[in-house]
């Protein structure tokens, strides 16, 4: 397969991938409060002896459970963007689009909360940045290895064409 059909085709599967997150996190905002709760205390259930270590009362885990749901599902919405935004940079040889990477998270966690608008729970600022934080926390992550890795890469090339291997 040529190169520039297979980098197509990896940049359709992220830009997929990135999509059904997105659609994933949507999906459970449009979950009614009695869902919602079922699915925090299926989870409380899973890891009571943990979250019994860190605080014994239960409307507090129930609290830390949901908020650390919406952080994980946006940090692996952020993961996916990062890769979806190196593999864009690297095939169009275009500088980044970091500005829309971070618009994308922004723009998510927003549409979350106004999803949350139309069913009885309730949608608050705090969430659309505990939201864009987990989303943050994922791409900066994946970004620093990314950057990482070419800092090594390039270090190795250097040494390579000044003859130090």
């Amino acid at each position: 397969m040529k190169t520039a059909k297979r980098q197509r085709i990896i940049l359709a599967v992220l830009a997929a991938v990135t999509l059904l997150i997105t659609l994933f996190i949507w999906s459970n905002s449009l979950k009614d409060s009695k869902r919602s709760t079922s699915a925090s205390d299926t989870v409380i259930d899973l890891i009571q002896p943990v979250l019994d270590s860190i605080c014994k009362d239960a409307k507090q885990q129930s609290f830390f459970v949901r908020k650390l749901a919406h952080v994980s599902e946006f940090a692996a919405l952020g993961i996916a963007v990062a890769f979806l935004h190196r593999k864009y940079t690297q095939y169009t040889l275009h500088k980044s689009f970091y500005g829309f990477a971070v618009f994308y998270g922004l723009a998510a966690a927003v549409t979350d909360e106004f999803i949350q608008s139309f069913s009885d729970r309730s949608d608050s600022v705090r969430d659309v940045l505990i939201d864009f934080s987990g989303y943050l926390i994922g791409a900066l992550l994946v970004t620093g290895i990314f950057l990482i890795m070419d800092k090594k890469r390039g270090h190795r090339q250097n040494q390579e064409i000044n003859g130090n291997t």
